[in-house]
């Protein structure tokens, strides 16, 4: 059975870490990768995989990269919601990009 190997982070840096190993193949691609709403909640320490969470970005990013065009963006985002108990915050992690998506 999986185990997480849970520990004590910042959001931003999982991310920086994850966008950093990205930035050049992006660059050589004209895709620019932004950040947002880590001004607020980019520093709070939350209790995550660090590894686990760094590869799921990785992919993400990655999958971004592969679909998306020249001179477009990818932007990766945090974003708070009300969690379950008194005590913790929600927080919401998401990579959008410009590319041409999936048809339904």
């Amino acid at each position: 059975m999986f185990e997480p190997n849970l520990e004590e982070n910042t959001l931003i840096s999982v991310v920086n870490v994850s966008v950093k190993i990205l930035k050049l193949q992006a660059e050589q691609k004209g895709i620019r990768i932004l950040t947002t709403g880590f001004e607020d909640l980019g520093y709070i320490s939350v209790l995550i995989d660090k590894l686990r969470i760094q590869q799921i970005l990785i992919n993400l990013i990655q999958n971004a990269l592969k679909f998306s065009n020249r001179d477009s963006k990818i932007v990766v985002a945090v974003s708070r919601f009300v969690a379950s108990e008194p005590d913790h915050i929600g927080v919401n992690l998401s990579v959008t990009d410009e590319g041409i998506g999936i048809t339904e």
